[in-house]
Order: structure tokens, then sequence, then C-alpha cells
């Protein structure tokens, strides 16, 4: 046997051309099989019919494929498959990298403990462990606190929202700890959640891995623990008792607590126990873990009946050398129906606004609202304002020009001597107001009027601790402003002068704002063109807050609106002033005669200090004798 032979005996070639021969004897036999099919379809018509169908649609798929657009989408589908694939490979490969260096250091401590309740501005830490436990290096470790609103950080970290602690570097074993004081100030949102983060860099790459951690803590109440209470009611000018006490509630010591107290303006203070620390009300103290201080206060108020004040306690802590205010509370009280009434009206209107020149008269009632007789009672009405003219005093009282005080006491109103249960009488006094405004300064605006009154007596009822019976009342007027516009016209050197019969002449129209002693606003000018005048469309104003005077064609109607006067514009500096041309050209039937220019000019406006309406205006204008041509 060659070498060729055996080679094809051991490889099994010739058996593979052997059984190759063999196949091509046995194609011969196919025509008998197509024989026995047709025999087949022939027995079976709507089988092979069918089967024909399928057979051409086969067909036109294999045509389909084997074109060639069909070959080149084929060819493009399998190209985007291969793209997909390799990228699905890149990215698996980077994700798994990526996994694979963070499973190398994921073997590490992360904690943050705090407690979950504590009180309101009572110091709390947050105490963070760090251990590498890994085999690898974390780079660029960091600590965020992110500190929600009503939490603040103490110390270097006071003035901030997020606190970033840089750890550096972390290598294998090591580990971090410290801890971050906070505290929480909001008592209307005891319930705060805090997260902290940690992140670092794995090895051989620049993207962090972090880590999350929220903290729940609960402010139940403040650290430090405030009430105040007052009475409900009081007399007016009665002595009354404010106490405000505060309690350390938590274990911290406090270094420097300070109570501030805010009193209504008609409150006269009088004594404390113990003594402010400065001014009248405030102290400051230290307080460690339980302590309680009580601060007594007495005083006293004068008003008219049926009045409400609050009376408020406000408490501050500091920690760690800032202070925070940590809790508020208020006591309302009002002013119960004097023992002694006392009303003051002027000119039979509480509502009354004077002007320069006016006489006010003041009426003065007065009552005994108690079961006693009440003795010796005086009244006394101490007027003031810039307005008043002191020298008009009219009435019965004694009027004392030292203090600008009415005095009435038995001498001058004898019903005074003895004031019997349900008592009442009345005393009037009169003043004229200045007949011009004291303007020196822009600022001297909104004038008022003041009657401020008291009656007492020295007889005190069992049920009133004070050492007399007062009953108060005052009464304000204010005095409402002025505005003046006047209006001219001026020869404005285009055509004759004087005037000629059917010759056109220009006139410059000048219009002048001054405002006293009030604001003004919706501020409104009109007035009217006359017969054979028109409007040339020349106009300047010296403002530049509010648009241009204008005229409506169809009703000859000159109109400005300003939005607001300021108070002694044009008392002090300019005045506001706008000028608008116009043009006559007069009539034969108008010559020798003055020829009005135009109407009467009306402003309006509002003031805003007393509400009232403000109208005034300015007269007609006219030209000069009208020359015949």
């Amino acid at each position: 046997m060659s070498l060729e032979d055996l080679e094809k005996n051991l490889y099994g070639l010739g058996r593979k051309k052997e059984s190759k021969k063999e196949s091509e004897k046995e194609t011969p036999k196919i025509p008998a099989q197509k024989e026995s099919q047709e025999e087949e379809k022939s027995s079976a018509p709507e089988e092979n019919q069918s089967t024909l169908k399928w057979s051409g649609v086969s067909d036109k798929i294999n045509q389909m494929t084997s074109s060639p657009i069909f070959l080149k989408v084929s060819q493009f589908s399998k190209v985007i498959f291969w793209l997909v694939v390799a990228a699905l490979i890149i990215a698996g490969s980077f994700a798994g990298y990526y996994l694979s260096q963070y499973l190398k250091t994921k073997d590490f401590v992360f904690e943050a403990n705090a407690p979950s309740k504590v009180l309101a501005g009572q110091p709390f830490e947050i105490k963070i462990n760090i251990e590498n436990k890994s085999k690898n290096t974390m780079r660029d470790s960091l600590v965020d606190i992110q500190i929600p609103e009503g939490v603040v950080g103490l110390g270097k970290y006071s003035d901030r929202q997020v606190i970033e602690e840089n750890i550096g570097t972390l290598e294998s074993g090591d580990s971090y700890q410290k801890s971050f004081s906070l505290a929480i100030l909001d008592t209307n949102d005891p319930a705060k959640k805090i997260d902290v983060y940690f992140s670092y860099l794995p090895p051989n790459l620049n993207t962090k891995f972090e880590k999350k951690q929220t903290i729940e803590i609960f402010a139940d109440q403040p650290a430090v623990g405030l009430n105040l209470s007052a009475p409900q009611k009081v007399f007016s000018g009665e002595q009354f008792e404010i106490t405000a006490s505060y309690k350390n509630l938590s274990d911290h010591n406090f270094s420097k607590v300070r109570l501030e107290m805010a009193y209504p303006a008609a409150f006269k203070f009088k004594e404390s126990s113990p003594a402010p620390t400065s001014s009248n009300n405030i102290w400051i103290t230290s307080m460690p873990g339980g302590i309680e201080n009580n601060v007594s206060i007495k005083g006293s108020i004068v008003g008219p009946d049926s009045i409400f004040f609050d009376v408020k306690a406000k408490i501050f802590i500091e920690l760690e050398g800032k202070e925070y205010p940590l809790g508020e509370k208020t006591a309302n009280l009002g002013i119960a129906s004097s023992p002694l009434s006392l009303s003051i009206i002027p000119n039979n209107d509480p509502n009354f606004v004077a002007f320069p020149g006016d006489t006010i008269n003041y009426s003065v009632s007065y009552g005994n609202n108690t079961e006693d007789n009440l003795q010796d009672a005086v009244i006394k009405v101490k007027v003031s304002g810039v307005m008043f003219d002191l020298a008009s005093y009219r009435g019965n009282g004694f009027f004392d020009s030292n203090s600008n005080t009415v005095i009435w006491n038995a001498s001058q109103e004898p019903g005074l001597k003895n004031l019997s249960q349900g008592a009442k009488g009345t005393v009037s006094f009169s003043f004229k107001t200045k007949t011009i405004y004291p303007i020196k300064k822009l600022s001297d605006k909104n004038f008022s009027l003041k009657a401020e009154g008291e009656i007492s007596s020295p007889t005190v009822p069992y049920y009133i601790s004070s050492d007399k019976t007062v009953g108060v009342n005052s009464a304000e007027t204010k005095i409402g402003g002025r505005t003046e516009i006047s209006a001219y016209a001026g020869y404005n050197k285009k055509g004759p002068y004087p005037p000629q019969v059917n010759k056109p002449t220009r006139y410059l129209v000048h219009w002048i704002i001054k405002n006293y002693v009030t604001d003004k606003k919706d501020v409104k000018i009109k007035a009217v063109l006359q017969s054979g005048a028109s409007w040339t469309g020349t106009v300047t104003a010296n403002i530049d807050t509010d648009g241009l005077p204008t005229y409506n064609e169809r009703t000859q109607e000159v109109s400005w609106d300003i939005a607001r006067v300021i108070a002694n514009k044009g008392v002090i500096g300019k005045p506001i002033e706008t000028t608008f041309e116009i043009e006559i050209a007069p009539s034969i039937s108008q010559a020798n005669a003055l020829l009005p220019l135009l109407s009467a000019v009306q402003l309006t406006a509002s003031d805003e200090f007393t509400g009232l309406p403000v109208n005034t205006g300015a007269d007609p204008l006219q030209t000069v004798d009208i020359v015949r041509q």
C-alpha cells in the first residue's frame, strides 16, 4: 500500500470519495420519486394546490432574500448587531473593572451615630467612625454632613449648612473617628433628619464611591423652659405684676442665658426682683442643669377702656460664644372699664380734621363708675402740637403754660369735690390753630394736635391695688394739608402782539403746583380751551415720574394726571410746573374785547394723611385787548 493510500485509509479520505460516488450512482432514482409525487397529486388535487401555493410563496421569499437590496440591508443589520455586541462587551468590561475595584475596598466600616431624642437648644454630638479593613487604599476620603433648617452647627461650623471634613488617604488598616457638635433650635418642627455621607476614590479610578446614613433626631421641648403670667385685665393706672419663670431642663450648663421682656408702649415700669441686668427689660445669668429663675416685674398701664396689650418674654442661650433665640411666650392683658371714666372729643367729632385758623372746642366728660364716693378728684389735660396757638386758650380751667396743661379741681369745678356713685360731669376748653403752617424743612409734615387727659382721686376702692384711682383718655386731631395751583399765559413770540383779527398768535400756558404739609395722591388737573383756541402739541414738564399733559380734541379738554405729590413740594424747593402752547386767531366779532383762552382749572386729589378729598383750582385765562386789523 502506497503512502498516499495509507494516508487515505488513515484519515478516511478514501471512504469519503467512495461514499460520494455511491451517492452519485443513486441519483437516477429521483425521477421515480417525482412520478410517485405526481400520482399523489392526481389522487389529492386540493392538497397539491395548497402545496403549489406555498411553493410559490417560498420561491418569492427566495427571490427577495437573494435580491441585492435585501443583501445590503442584511449586511447593515449584521454591522449594527456586532457594534452593539462590542459596546456591551466594553461596557461590561468597565463595569466589571469598577466592580472589582469597589470589591477590593468594600471591606470598611462607616458609622454615624447620634441620640434619637434631645432637648431644643441642648448640644448633641454626631459621632463618625470609619475603619478601612480592605487591602487597598482609599483616596480623597471625605465626610459630608447636611444640616437641615432649624439645626445649627456649633463652634467653627456655626455659619454652615454643610459640614465637610476632608480625611484624605486611608491606608489599609487605618481608622478615623471624630465628633461634631450641633443643636436643634426649631421647636415648631422638632423632627429632624440629618444626612451623613462618606465618599472615597478606589485605587486607579477617578470616580468616587459614596455611602450614606440618615440620622433621625427629635427635639420635643426647649432645654430652657419658659413661662409667662400676667393678669388678664387691669385698671388704667393700677399697679400689677408680671412673672417670668425659666428653668434649665437639660444637664447642659449654659454659660449665658438672657431673658428679654417686650412691654407695650403705655407700660410704666416701676421695679423688678431681681433687678434688671440692663435697661428695665433684660436679665442675664448662667444656668447649670436643673436651675430655675423667676423674675417678678411691677408696673402699670395708662390707657382708655377696653384696649388690649401684649407682653412678650424671650429666651436667648449662648452656645460656644454665639447667641441663639430659643423660645418666646406672650401674655395678653386688657384695660377694664375704669372706676373713673374720662372722654375727650374735639368739636363733637372724634375724627375731626383741623386746618390753619380753625377753632377747636374740646368737651371733657367724666364719671364715677364705682360703688364708692370719690373725693377731691382732679382733671388734667395736656395739649401738644406745633399747630396749637397756645395764646388763644379759652376755658374755665387753669392753663399752666409751663407744661401746656389745663387743670380742673374743686375750685374750678365744684362737682369734683365729692363724686358720688354714678356721678357725671363735663368741662370744656378751646384753642385755635395757627394760621400758617410752621414749615422749615421738607420733613415738616403730617402735623397733629394731641390732648391727653387724666382724672384721679386719692380715694381707692378695696379691689384696686394702687395709691389712687385713675381714669385716662386722649384725643388726636390731624391737621389737613393744602394744595395750590396757579395758571397764567404769556406771549410766545409767534404772531402779532397784541393779537390782530384773523391772524394767529401763540401763547404759552403755565400750570404751577405747590403742596403743603401732607402727601397727595391721584392728582388730576383739568381745563378746557375756549372757543377759537387750538392745541399746538408743544408741551413740557419738570417732573419725569408721570406723563405730560394731554389734549382731547373732541372735548377740547387739557388734562394732566400725577400719581403722587410729596409734602412741601414747591414750598421747599422748586414747585411742579408744566407748560403747553396754544394758538388763537381772533375773529372780527372779538375785536376790542378780552379774548378767553382757557377755562378755570380744576385740581382734585386725595390727602394721604387725613384721607380727605382735595378740591382746588385756578381762575380762567384771557388775552389783552385785541387790535383791529
